[in-house]
């Protein structure tokens, strides 16, 4: 099956990749926590930092995803153009969700 017959289910595969990463994430946070407060150990309210993840995930010819690989070291460095949209994306969407902005001002 490919994506363009009839029967393929894109948002079906994307709700499979979505239960990868949340499975994937469950799975990394004990480890990631014990860094974190290895390294942190007065910040209490666990506010000081995060981390970008990611995630290998490869898709069969039957269309089943498959995680390959968690990342908790990516590389943001780029070889194409195509990469540095992508990690440029990444890294704008990530400070969009911190509701980082130059308009913000310190407390």
């Amino acid at each position: 099956m490919t994506q363009n017959e009839p029967g393929f289910d894109a948002k079906a595969m994307m709700e499979k990749i979505e239960d990868i990463a949340v499975k994937a994430a469950i799975s990394a946070q004990p480890a990631l926590s014990h860094a974190y407060r290895s390294c942190q150990p007065d910040d209490l309210e666990n506010s000081m930092c995060f981390q970008i993840m990611g995630l290998d995930i490869m898709i069969d010819t039957k269309l089943k995803p498959w995680l390959l690989e968690i990342n908790h070291l990516s590389s943001f460095g780029t070889d194409s153009p195509l990469d540095k949209k992508i990690k440029f994306d990444l890294i704008w969407d990530t400070f969009t969700l911190l509701n980082m902005s130059v308009k913000r001002k310190r407390k």
